[in-house]
């Protein structure tokens, strides 16, 4: 298999911050080898158990809606096959969520926090977090994060039986090292900061 490819599928999830739209992109398997992406919207969780796209994406937001202000909205997702590793994607599945953020600290403005994880693999898994609560320049390394709480729930649930989230080389989130934070230039230039 090719590494740093979407192959066999991810996730498209649209959240809005202060009046901006946000993607975030999450590698995801329709089988615990990495292999296929099925025709219908399953999603193979780490203990094996495939659940429905919808499911899993619900479950991943309830997780990290914490991180983000109670007015950040996470609007929709579209679920992606990649039948190969070389081939274009292929649209399988979309739905609305209408979750709101939980935290009461206002969001940081231009800033992203990047979750760093091992795969089974070898490889790494990066979920990034756009505009949420925490500030710049800030590192939470495993196993406790700092203490917040927040980040070592993430952590449990990607390396967890119901986490879902793979790797681009197709590898199985393994253990989460670190959640990186830091200004995000590009967003910087999109709300005019600079």
């Amino acid at each position: 298999m090719a590494n740093n490819t979407l192959y066999p599928g991810y996730f498209v999830l649209y959240y809005n911050v202060s009046g901006l739209e946000h993607k975030a992109v999450l590698p995801c398997s329709g089988n615990l080898a990495g292999t296929a992406m099925p025709a219908v919207d399953t999603v193979m969780k780490n203990n094996g158990t495939a659940v429905t796209a919808n499911t899993a994406m619900l479950a991943y937001v309830t997780v990290i809606k914490t991180l983000f202000h109670t007015t950040v909205s996470f609007d929709r997702y579209e679920l992606y096959g990649v039948p190969s590793p070389t081939s274009d994607s292929v649209f399988i599945a979309t739905d609305d969520i209408g979750v709101a953020g939980t935290s009461t600290n206002p969001p940081v403005i231009a800033g992203q926090v990047v979750g760093i994880a091992r795969t089974t693999k070898g490889g790494i898994a990066k979920p990034t977090f756009l505009e949420g609560e925490t500030g710049a320049n800030a590192r939470y390394l495993s196993p406790l994060y700092g203490g917040v709480t927040k980040y070592t729930a993430i952590a449990n649930f990607m390396k967890g039986d119901d986490g879902w989230i793979i790797g681009r080389d197709g590898g199985r989130v393994a253990q989460v090292t670190k959640f990186v934070s830091k200004t995000n230039d590009a967003l910087r230039k999109k709300r005019n900061l600079v």
